[in-house]
């Protein structure tokens, strides 16, 4: 008998989409849950879920892991009898899960008290392994399991080029070979006269994360953010480092924000953005498990800054944050100091 927790594989957008909605058409409430490979790839199949089933399906994707679990709890509040909620987890701790354990029951019979409301959770790998080991028990109730593995594909106007880079499998192409490809697509689209976003959206984006996925050098990954912007900003840092954490390279997000991010803020005059940075890095180090480094670099780095330019929200967030790592440590006392 096949393990419960392994998921169905389906390769495509479309098999996945399918076995939802007659999921979705059949169970009157539940739990399903998507494993993908590529977290642009499980946009497309949120997106075109979303359009076949219009608002009887409601999406929900937390921008800010730490408020991801109260942004999942409000939207089981206002979701309504026979509504299906379409919920991204982004890479978050172990002890995530153990919380949104804690809320299962609540989880459950979400949809008006009814019991009416259907859930499809969408993860990553890393994420799905975390949910087994920190919430087996809300696992459990998951009805039906699924494995998206398809990858994003390139516009159709670059299809003739090399798509090894686009759309996975052995590449015998060095890194800068890969670049070059990508770097003559681009050239390609932007004679043609496509749309810069079409162009990051349909084909550097998702170049980006099978490079990511496969380990590309801090060079190429600042080639690819230069692309977005023109030239390198704090916020386009801070953007790509938070995509690059949702797709699952959060080591690359690291090394972008020290070696690209904090030499952006070399003065005093530029704290605060320094902070940003500090921020971005703490939240992957306790992600990471390593909660003393994240709780030194909060109570360090962090709080002083902030307090120091009286940015009174962002005090109230960090000291939440640190309380949150105590917590987690186990030292209560402490916390609810």
């Amino acid at each position: 008998m096949a393990d419960r927790s392994e998921p169905l594989q389906l390769d495509s957008i479309d098999g996945v989409v399918a076995q939802l909605s007659r999921w979705i058409s059949t169970a009157s409430s539940g739990m399903a849950s998507v494993v993908y490979r590529s977290y642009f790839t499980a946009q497309a199949a949120m997106r075109q879920l979303q359009s076949q089933h219009g608002s009887a399906v409601r999406s929900v994707d937390p921008a800010v892991a730490q408020q991801a679990l109260e942004q999942i709890l409000k939207a089981l509040d206002e979701v309504g009898p026979d509504q299906t909620l379409s919920i991204h987890l982004a890479p978050q701790s172990e002890a995530f899960f153990g919380s949104l354990n804690l809320h299962r029951e609540r989880i459950r019979s979400a949809g008006g008290g009814g019991g009416g409301v259907r859930i499809v959770w969408w993860m990553g790998p890393e994420t799905f392994r975390r949910l087994l080991h920190g919430g087996r028990d809300f696992e459990s109730w998951i009805q039906l399991r699924l494995r998206l593995e398809e990858l994003p594909v390139p516009l159709p106007e670059l299809q003739p080029l090399n798509t090894t880079l686009i759309v996975g499998g052995e590449s015998t192409s060095d890194e800068g070979e890969r670049l070059r490809e990508t770097e003559d697509r681009v050239g390609k689209a932007r004679a043609a006269g496509i749309d810069e976003g079409e162009i990051w959206k349909d084909l550097l984006e998702p170049a980006l994360e099978t490079s990511a996925a496969a380990g590309m050098k801090l060079e190429t990954l600042a080639w690819f953010v230069r692309q977005r912007a023109g030239a390198a900003s704090l916020g386009l840092l801070l953007e790509q480092c938070d995509r690059l954490v949702r797709w699952g390279a959060p080591q690359l997000a690291e090394r972008l924000l020290v070696e690209e991010g904090l030499p952006l803020c070399p003065t005093p005059e530029r704290a605060g953005d320094r902070a940003q940075i500090h921020d971005r890095l703490a939240d992957i180090l306790e992600r990471r498990g390593e909660l003393d480094e994240a709780l030194r670099i909060r109570r360090d780095e962090i709080l002083p800054v902030v307090s120091s330019l009286d940015l009174v929200r962002s005090v109230a967030v960090t000291q939440g944050k640190i309380a949150d790592i105590l917590m987690a440590r186990g030292d209560l006392d402490e916390a609810l100091r």
